[in-house]
């Protein structure tokens, strides 16, 4: 099962968390944050299928801006800054960013494609997809 490459994941949300783990570039950028929670709310990722059984690949579809919050909260890694590892600042601070809305900003549409590729990269993952439904 493509999801055995993800250790410890036990949740739908944790194996977003053990996906995103190693592509933060930089820990402490809220900015940045910001950006993989629009890439989780409006791109498909489909898994690599690395088993010997050849199992179709496991399509991961967008996810709700509750859930895109909860995995940046769960990787913010400065404690000093307590609500910055509760979903709700997350979600607040991505409503008033991006105004809650499914569709991607143009000012950030390069930085997507960058974080795209580097997810891409990843032995993990098969392909990146915006979803064009929400659009």
């Amino acid at each position: 099962m493509p999801l055995d490459h993800f250790e410890g994941a036990s949740d739908i949300t944790s194996v977003y968390i053990e996906l995103l783990r190693n592509h933060i570039t930089n820990a402490k950028s809220q900015h940045e944050f910001l950006l993989w929670m629009l890439l989780l709310h409006t791109h498909k990722i489909k898994l690599a299928s690395h088993s010997k059984s050849g199992a179709n690949p496991i399509l991961l579809l967008p996810v709700t801006q509750r859930i895109a919050a909860e995995v940046v909260a769960e990787l913010w890694p400065d404690q000093q800054y307590k609500e910055k590892m509760d979903y709700r600042f997350w979600y607040r601070e991505f409503v008033l960013e991006y105004g809650g809305a499914s569709a991607i900003p143009s000012q950030v549409e390069q930085e997507l494609v960058s974080l795209r590729e580097k997810l891409q990269c990843d032995n993990r993952v098969q392909s990146i997809d915006i979803d064009c439904s929400q659009s």
